[in-house]
């Protein structure tokens, strides 16, 4: 279970993700793939991990959204209360 994981650089990381990254921008995410690295090498420690199931939804929300309910309308000559302005049919 120990593997040597591989150094994996920004200008490579760049390269993958087809982007421009600046030098200010490599000296900022180098220590931060490091750290988020690290992170998977901590979990790589845990025995018989490949034997548990993945999680995709943590909060178990199951139809979170709200049912549409028809509501009573505003009545047209409210809205709209000169149609003239509005609406003109030309019948010529």
């Amino acid at each position: 279970m120990s593997q040597k994981r591989k150094i994996i650089s920004v200008d490579h990381l760049e390269k993958l993700a087809n982007l421009k990254i600046g030098a200010k921008e490599k000296a900022k995410i180098g220590p931060q793939l490091e750290k988020t690295l690290q992170y998977f090498d901590i979990l790589d420690q845990i025995p018989d991990l490949d034997k548990e199931k993945p999680t995709f939804q943590v909060t178990k929300n199951i139809n979170i959204v709200a049912k549409d309910k028809a509501n009573s309308c505003l009545a047209k000559e409210k809205i709209l209360p000169d149609k003239k302005k509005f609406f003109t049919i030309n019948n010529d």
